[in-house]
């Protein structure tokens, strides 16, 4: 025989996205289909500066394009 309780659960969800470079906020609700960021996730390990620490990065569109201006090498496209 199975015994059920009801559980409440919490769920973390994203209100606010904020461009790390820029500082506005980056729109996340008017239009699901348009992908107007890019967020990228590193965590450090031994023998680099920030061994252990998780860094995380939001970059508006207008942010991103800036930054690919400034790279030497593109990013591959496929």
């Amino acid at each position: 025989m199975k015994k059920h309780e009801n559980v409440i659960m919490e769920v973390a969800e994203i209100k606010l996205i904020v461009c790390n470079m820029c500082g506005c906020d980056i729109d996340i609700t008017s239009n699901p289909y348009i992908d107007n960021r890019i967020s990228i996730e590193k965590m450090w390990h031994y023998g680099s500066p920030f061994d252990g620490e998780l860094h995380s990065i939001d970059l508006c569109l207008g942010c991103y394009v800036k930054l690919l201006q400034n790279m030497n090498i593109a990013p591959n496209l496929q």
